[in-house]
């Protein structure tokens, strides 16, 4: 049996889904903008935080929607981080 992805949702994100974490159930390795595709498809609310989104995969940034998530592997999707 394949593992399902984890997907953690922070701060307005987890206030436009209503969830703080999700299992997302795949066989194959997606790339990022095909799970954000999927996840606005189910939670319409998202899509208006499509354009902000940071996405991280198994602990690490991803730079580009391009990269591929392994079935089994941790996602978080997160607004931008500012610091001053």
């Amino acid at each position: 049996m394949t593992p399902p992805l984890k997907i953690l949702f922070f701060a307005r994100i987890r206030e436009k889904v209503g969830l703080a974490e999700l299992s997302w159930p795949i066989t194959d390795a997606i790339t990022v903008t095909a799970l954000l595709d999927a996840l606005m498809a189910q939670y319409p609310a998202l899509a208006q935080e499509a354009d902000r989104l940071q996405v991280s995969v198994d602990h690490q940034l991803s730079t580009t929607h391009d990269v591929l998530i392994q079935p089994g592997s941790e996602v978080a999707l997160f607004p931008p981080v500012t610091g001053g």
